[in-house]
């Protein structure tokens, strides 16, 4: 016989959009996209301008936080599944998520006190890699509070965080054109990490939204049992 498809409860917009847990996580996910589309619009413009980088180097320099952060974004992920095994889900998302935004920064604003331009780009480079350790607690706690309408709050989350990376560009470009100094608009994209990295110590992953009937715990999948074992 055919299994019915299993169909989650409807919404309760009204649940989600009174949740300080779930506005806690587009506030985090804003500050961090702020940063983001810094590296994603101005970093060229920056190098070439500021610190004197070549065009025959800018593409490798541009391009290199991307790939490092691609490898912390990763490793972020296997870092907060490994503290949550251990410590539970509260401080294996935060931990690593809070520390990594607070250390990205201190490396931006390490990189603005740097005469020498390939320390500074060093420093950048590792903040980016910091704050990219995010990716993974932040995805895996709209699995942890949203159960089976994690959509919803992945989604939410999405959105309202690209709000940071629609004023950023803009922000960074105006305070450039104003002022002719980039030092304004890097101390308030580290601000901007160090608001996200605050903002982890209000959401809470073990506090779930309560959205109807719960899906499957995702503690069996941290400590590595079968859910569908545990009912045969």
């Amino acid at each position: 016989a055919n299994t019915p498809p299993v169909r989650s409860a409807p919404v309760d917009w009204n649940v989600l959009l009174r949740s300080k847990n779930l506005w806690a996580i587009c506030a985090m996910y804003s500050g961090y996209s702020f940063g983001l589309y810094f590296y994603l619009t101005w970093l060229p413009t920056y190098l070439l301008n500021a610190r004197g980088v070549t065009l025959k180097t800018l593409g490798f320099w541009a391009g290199l936080p991307l790939l490092v952060g691609a490898c912390s974004n990763v490793l972020g992920g296997f870092a907060s599944d490994w503290i949550a095994r251990r410590k539970g889900l509260r401080w294996g998302r935060r931990l690593p998520a809070g520390l990594g935004l607070f250390a990205s920064a201190v490396l931006l604003l390490v990189s603005l006190s740097l005469q020498s331009p390939f320390a500074a780009l060093i420093a950048m480079v590792a903040s980016f890699a910091c704050a990219d350790v995010i990716l993974g607690p932040a995805w895996a706690t709209c699995l942890d509070i949203g159960k089976d309408q994690a959509g919803t709050v992945t989604g939410c989350m999405n959105s309202f965080g690209q709000i940071g990376g629609m004023i950023s560009p803009a922000l960074v470009g105006w305070i450039v054109g104003r002022w002719g100094s980039w030092n304004v608009g890097l101390i308030l994209t580290a601000a901007a990490y160090l608001f996200s990295a605050c903002m982890w110590l209000v959401i809470d992953p073990e506090k779930p939204l309560g959205f109807g009937a719960p899906g499957a715990d995702l503690q069996f999948i941290l400590s590595g049992d079968d859910p569908e074992a545990k009912t045969n």
